[in-house]
């Protein structure tokens, strides 16, 4: 140190030195006071705008003068002068929310075992829709007083209500075609009823009791003592054969025992010729078709029965109805 502030002396160095330390230490103090005389440099204001108010009936019009505010950032000398956020704003995003449609489905009623229509009119009631009533508001209420009068009015706005159609309802109507008799040529019964004795009311060997579930198959009741072959199915099972079930086209040969035991029995044949199937959308047509029977038949039925069953009543007798004792052209039909 000794020889530097010596060499310093002799080479008349030292006023420089002096001077480079006062710029060391003035040099920053400038700075940082000439930062808020920069940062305090006033912005130009926009020009003053007066905001004019709509004209009313209430009132004159009011003049509002509008205020300015203004932020300062404060200059940092070792910073870019643009201020800088801490942080991104997070964008925001709108979902529009979605409404899925409710779809109110009607489930089909199930059909009986052995019917003529399928499903069940009589179980199916189709949707009514019934459009919901408005009433209005009172449109006007007067409030009076001793001095001034005041009148309230509301106002209803009526919606039209929106009805949802029904759904469109269907029916399958069955009927069969069959041949019954000594041989395939005799004569075609078209459209048979259920309940329908074969070959007559009076003469019942077989009755037609209907068409099963899914329209390919009819039952067929058998008479007591009268045996089959074929391939016709035995209903409930083949040691008691009541009833056969047959599909188109199939033929049953039938053995019907003779009154008298010195006869010979005699042999038929029973044919389902074909089973036709319609579809409807009238309730009313379909109703008729499932109600459609044959009355000698259901009163062979109930004179062979050891109970009788109103259909007006509801209730059971041990006598068949006065109805069927009177009808001449019917006799009791023993099943097995």
């Amino acid at each position: 140190m000794r020889s530097l502030r010596r060499d310093l002396f002799e080479h008349k160095l030292w006023p420089l030195v002096a001077l480079l330390v006062v710029a060391v230490i003035a040099v920053p103090l400038f700075m940082l006071k000439g930062a808020p005389a920069a940062s305090g440099t006033p912005t130009p204001l926009p020009p003053h705008t007066p905001v004019t108010t709509t004209p009313s009936a209430s009132g004159p019009v009011a003049t509002v003068p509008v205020k300015v505010l203004l932020a300062s950032v404060p200059r940092n000398p070792f910073a870019s002068g643009m201020p800088k956020l801490t942080s991104k704003p997070a964008s925001t995003t709108t979902t529009p929310a979605s409404s899925t449609p409710t779809t109110t489905a009607s489930s089909a009623t199930t059909s009986t075992p052995v019917a003529m229509v399928s499903p069940s009119p009589a179980a199916t009631t189709p949707a009514a829709t019934t459009p919901a009533a408005t009433t209005p508001a009172a449109t006007t209420t007067p409030a009076a007083t001793t001095t001034t009068t005041s009148t309230t009015s509301t106002s209803t706005t009526s919606s039209t209500p929106t009805a949802t159609p029904a759904a469109i309802l269907s029916w399958t109507l069955y009927s069969v075609a069959v041949r019954f008799g000594k041989n395939t040529s005799v004569a075609l019964k078209t459209d048979v009823a259920r309940l329908t004795p074969l070959p007559s009311a009076r003469q019942p060997e077989v009755m037609f009791m209907g068409v099963m579930a899914g329209g390919e198959h009819a039952v067929f009741t058998l008479g007591i003592g009268i045996t089959h072959t074929g391939p016709g199915l035995c209903r409930p099972d083949r040691t008691q054969c009541a009833a056969i079930v047959l599909q188109d086209g199939q033929t049953e040969q039938l053995t019907i025992p003779a009154a008298d035991s010195t006869k010979a029995p005699q042999h038929l044949i029973l044919r389902l010729v074909h089973i036709y199937s319609t579809t409807t959308h009238s309730q009313s047509t379909a109703l008729a078709a499932y109600q459609r029977h044959s009355g000698a038949g259901l009163c062979d039925l109930d004179l062979a029965s050891p109970v009788s069953y109103s259909q007006t009543t509801g209730t059971l007798s041990t006598a068949a109805s006065a109805a069927c004792r009177n009808q001449q052209s019917t006799v009791p039909f023993p099943t097995q």
